[in-house]
Protein backbone atom coordinates (compact mmCIF):
# COMPACT_ATOMS: atom_id res chain seq x y z
CA UNK A 1 0.00 0.00 0.00
CA UNK A 2 1.32 3.11 -1.09
CA UNK A 3 0.90 5.95 2.13
CA UNK A 4 0.67 9.50 2.20
CA UNK A 5 1.55 11.18 5.29
CA UNK A 6 0.21 14.20 5.71
CA UNK A 7 1.48 16.60 9.01
CA UNK A 8 3.09 18.94 11.19
CA UNK A 9 5.79 18.56 13.66
CA UNK A 10 3.86 15.80 15.32
CA UNK A 11 4.26 13.96 12.27
CA UNK A 12 7.88 13.51 13.85
CA UNK A 13 7.33 10.66 16.17
CA UNK A 14 6.12 8.35 13.13
CA UNK A 15 9.15 9.06 11.19
CA UNK A 16 11.45 9.05 14.29
CA UNK A 17 9.37 5.18 14.44
CA UNK A 18 10.00 4.44 11.74
CA UNK A 19 13.40 4.72 11.25
CA UNK A 20 14.00 2.78 14.98
CA UNK A 21 11.64 -0.21 13.51
CA UNK A 22 11.54 -0.38 9.90
CA UNK A 23 9.19 -3.06 10.70
CA UNK A 24 6.29 -0.64 11.27
CA UNK A 25 6.52 0.10 7.53
CA UNK A 26 6.20 -3.55 6.39
CA UNK A 27 3.20 -3.74 3.67
CA UNK A 28 3.65 0.07 3.03
CA UNK A 29 5.48 2.37 0.38
CA UNK A 30 5.45 5.64 2.79
CA UNK A 31 6.10 9.45 1.78
CA UNK A 32 5.73 11.89 4.42
CA UNK A 33 4.76 15.28 3.31
CA UNK A 34 5.40 17.74 6.36
CA UNK A 35 5.85 21.09 7.62
CA UNK A 36 5.93 23.06 10.86
CA UNK A 37 2.89 24.70 12.44
CA UNK A 38 -0.25 25.82 10.17
CA UNK A 39 2.36 26.20 7.38
CA UNK A 40 0.13 23.11 5.86
CA UNK A 41 -2.36 25.78 5.25
CA UNK A 42 -1.00 26.78 2.35
CA UNK A 43 -2.30 24.64 -0.42
CA UNK A 44 -4.27 25.16 -3.45
CA UNK A 45 -6.17 22.58 -5.75
CA UNK A 46 -4.53 22.57 -9.63
CA UNK A 47 -4.54 19.41 -12.09
CA UNK A 48 -5.61 17.61 -9.77
CA UNK A 49 -2.91 18.07 -7.07
CA UNK A 50 -2.45 20.08 -3.73
CA UNK A 51 -0.09 22.39 -4.68
CA UNK A 52 1.69 24.74 -2.26
CA UNK A 53 1.27 28.12 -2.36
CA UNK A 54 4.41 29.12 -0.84
CA UNK A 55 8.39 28.74 -1.31
CA UNK A 56 8.22 28.00 2.53
CA UNK A 57 5.83 24.92 2.10
CA UNK A 58 7.33 23.94 -1.48
CA UNK A 59 10.65 23.37 0.52
CA UNK A 60 9.77 21.50 3.51
CA UNK A 61 7.43 19.03 1.41
CA UNK A 62 10.58 18.33 -0.95
CA UNK A 63 12.74 17.78 2.07
CA UNK A 64 9.83 15.63 3.90
CA UNK A 65 8.97 13.67 1.13
CA UNK A 66 12.41 13.31 -0.77
CA UNK A 67 11.72 15.58 -3.80
CA UNK A 68 8.12 16.25 -4.27
CA UNK A 69 6.74 19.72 -4.51
CA UNK A 70 2.90 18.70 -4.85
CA UNK A 71 1.06 16.23 -2.95
CA UNK A 72 -0.84 13.67 -6.27
CA UNK A 73 -3.69 11.62 -4.46
CA UNK A 74 -3.07 9.56 -7.91
CA UNK A 75 0.51 8.12 -6.07
CA UNK A 76 -0.89 6.93 -2.94
CA UNK A 77 -3.66 4.37 -2.02
CA UNK A 78 -4.43 5.95 1.08
CA UNK A 79 -3.87 8.71 3.24
CA UNK A 80 -3.13 9.67 7.43
CA UNK A 81 -2.96 12.48 8.79
CA UNK A 82 -1.25 13.74 12.10
CA UNK A 83 -1.61 16.54 13.93
CA UNK A 84 -2.31 19.92 11.47
CA UNK A 85 -4.32 21.84 14.59
CA UNK A 86 -7.05 18.85 15.04
CA UNK A 87 -6.43 19.07 19.12
CA UNK A 88 -8.75 17.68 21.15
CA UNK A 89 -8.72 19.43 24.70
CA UNK A 90 -10.64 18.42 27.11
CA UNK A 91 -14.41 19.85 26.80
CA UNK A 92 -16.24 20.54 30.26
CA UNK A 93 -19.46 18.93 30.95
CA UNK A 94 -20.49 22.30 32.75
CA UNK A 95 -21.01 24.07 29.91
CA UNK A 96 -24.58 23.41 28.10
CA UNK A 97 -25.00 20.56 25.19
CA UNK A 98 -24.92 23.37 22.46
CA UNK A 99 -22.17 25.41 23.37
CA UNK A 100 -20.51 22.42 23.81
CA UNK A 101 -21.60 20.94 20.56
CA UNK A 102 -20.08 24.45 18.81
CA UNK A 103 -16.74 23.58 20.57
CA UNK A 104 -16.63 20.30 19.06
CA UNK A 105 -17.29 21.30 15.37
CA UNK A 106 -14.75 24.34 15.81
CA UNK A 107 -11.76 21.73 17.00
CA UNK A 108 -12.75 19.86 13.77
CA UNK A 109 -13.59 22.70 10.93
CA UNK A 110 -11.15 24.97 12.06
CA UNK A 111 -8.37 23.00 11.35
CA UNK A 112 -5.92 22.48 8.78
CA UNK A 113 -6.65 18.69 8.69
CA UNK A 114 -10.14 19.54 7.55
CA UNK A 115 -8.91 21.79 5.28
CA UNK A 116 -6.76 19.36 3.63
CA UNK A 117 -9.63 16.60 3.37
CA UNK A 118 -11.65 18.81 1.66
CA UNK A 119 -8.71 19.85 -0.83
CA UNK A 120 -8.07 15.83 -1.07
CA UNK A 121 -12.32 15.40 -1.82
CA UNK A 122 -12.19 17.96 -4.40
CA UNK A 123 -10.01 15.93 -6.42
CA UNK A 124 -9.45 12.16 -5.01
CA UNK A 125 -11.96 9.40 -2.88
CA UNK A 126 -8.87 8.01 -1.57
CA UNK A 127 -9.30 6.69 1.96
CA UNK A 128 -8.59 9.34 4.73
CA UNK A 129 -7.77 8.46 8.50
CA UNK A 130 -6.95 11.54 10.21
CA UNK A 131 -5.50 11.46 14.05
CA UNK A 132 -5.86 14.22 16.25
CA UNK A 133 -2.47 15.68 17.63
CA UNK A 134 -1.60 13.22 20.35
CA UNK A 135 -3.65 14.67 24.04
CA UNK A 136 -1.50 16.55 25.94
CA UNK A 137 0.78 14.33 28.27
CA UNK A 138 0.00 15.41 32.41
CA UNK A 139 0.76 14.38 35.74
CA UNK A 140 -2.29 15.26 37.49
CA UNK A 141 -2.34 16.22 41.22
CA UNK A 142 -4.30 17.40 43.80
CA UNK A 143 -4.33 21.09 42.30
CA UNK A 144 -5.17 19.91 38.92
CA UNK A 145 -7.26 17.63 39.44
CA UNK A 146 -10.12 19.46 37.49
CA UNK A 147 -8.45 19.40 34.44
CA UNK A 148 -9.86 15.60 34.42
CA UNK A 149 -13.11 15.69 36.13
CA UNK A 150 -16.72 17.13 34.58
CA UNK A 151 -15.47 16.55 31.21
CA UNK A 152 -16.79 14.83 28.29
CA UNK A 153 -15.25 11.29 27.84
CA UNK A 154 -12.83 10.71 24.86
CA UNK A 155 -15.45 8.31 23.06
CA UNK A 156 -17.64 10.91 23.52
CA UNK A 157 -15.41 13.35 22.05
CA UNK A 158 -14.47 10.54 19.18
CA UNK A 159 -18.03 10.26 18.51
CA UNK A 160 -19.00 13.52 18.13
CA UNK A 161 -16.14 14.32 15.97
CA UNK A 162 -16.82 11.40 13.83
CA UNK A 163 -19.87 13.02 12.75
CA UNK A 164 -18.30 15.91 11.29
CA UNK A 165 -15.62 13.89 9.39
CA UNK A 166 -18.18 11.56 8.19
CA UNK A 167 -19.40 14.64 5.66
CA UNK A 168 -16.14 14.04 3.94
CA UNK A 169 -15.92 10.24 4.19
CA UNK A 170 -13.07 10.62 6.61
CA UNK A 171 -12.04 8.55 9.13
CA UNK A 172 -11.08 9.68 12.84
CA UNK A 173 -7.74 7.55 14.36
CA UNK A 174 -8.20 6.71 18.16
CA UNK A 175 -4.99 7.45 20.13
CA UNK A 176 -4.07 3.98 21.30
CA UNK A 177 -5.69 3.13 24.91
CA UNK A 178 -2.92 2.55 26.80
CA UNK A 179 -1.28 5.34 25.75
CA UNK A 180 -4.07 7.62 27.35
CA UNK A 181 -3.57 8.65 31.39
CA UNK A 182 -7.07 9.88 33.24
CA UNK A 183 -8.94 9.13 29.91
CA UNK A 184 -8.55 12.22 27.88
CA UNK A 185 -4.55 12.53 28.58
CA UNK A 186 -1.61 11.26 27.32
CA UNK A 187 0.61 9.06 29.95
CA UNK A 188 3.63 11.58 30.71
CA UNK A 189 6.28 8.75 29.61
CA UNK A 190 5.26 9.30 26.11
CA UNK A 191 6.46 12.66 25.58
CA UNK A 192 9.91 12.29 27.50
CA UNK A 193 12.52 12.25 24.53
CA UNK A 194 10.48 13.68 22.42
CA UNK A 195 12.28 15.03 19.25
CA UNK A 196 11.72 17.50 15.95
CA UNK A 197 11.02 16.85 12.44
CA UNK A 198 13.90 18.06 11.03
CA UNK A 199 17.10 15.39 10.30
CA UNK A 200 17.97 13.29 13.24
CA UNK A 201 15.46 15.53 14.94
CA UNK A 202 16.66 17.67 18.05
CA UNK A 203 15.26 16.98 21.26
CA UNK A 204 12.75 19.08 22.52
CA UNK A 205 12.68 20.73 25.81
CA UNK A 206 12.43 18.16 28.76
CA UNK A 207 9.01 20.29 29.60
CA UNK A 208 7.17 19.79 26.04
CA UNK A 209 4.04 18.20 26.60
CA UNK A 210 2.64 18.13 23.05
CA UNK A 211 5.20 16.46 21.49
CA UNK A 212 5.65 12.57 21.76
CA UNK A 213 8.01 10.01 21.48
CA UNK A 214 9.04 7.52 19.13
CA UNK A 215 7.34 4.95 21.62
CA UNK A 216 4.05 6.73 21.04
CA UNK A 217 4.78 6.61 17.39
CA UNK A 218 5.55 3.45 17.14
CA UNK A 219 1.91 3.10 18.98
CA UNK A 220 0.22 5.21 16.56
CA UNK A 221 1.26 3.39 13.66
CA UNK A 222 0.35 -0.05 15.08
CA UNK A 223 -3.24 1.36 15.50
CA UNK A 224 -3.45 3.15 11.89
CA UNK A 225 -2.16 -0.29 10.29
CA UNK A 226 -4.97 -2.08 12.07
CA UNK A 227 -7.47 0.52 10.82
CA UNK A 228 -6.59 0.35 7.13
CA UNK A 229 -6.75 -3.69 7.29
CA UNK A 230 -3.21 -4.41 7.49
CA UNK A 231 -2.50 -5.63 10.90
Amino acid sequence: MRLAILGNSHTACLLHALNARPDLGRGLDITFYAAIGRNMNDFAVAEGCLVPQTDLLRTSLQTTSGGADRIDPARHDAVLTIGLNYNLPPVSTRLSHAVQQAVLRNLVRSSVAWKLAGLLRQVSDIPVHVAHTPLRASDITAHNEHVVTQVLSYDRVLEETQAHWSELDVRGLRQPDHTRYRDVLTRRSYSRGSRGLRGAGLLHDSGDRSHMNEEFGADLLLSARAAMGLG
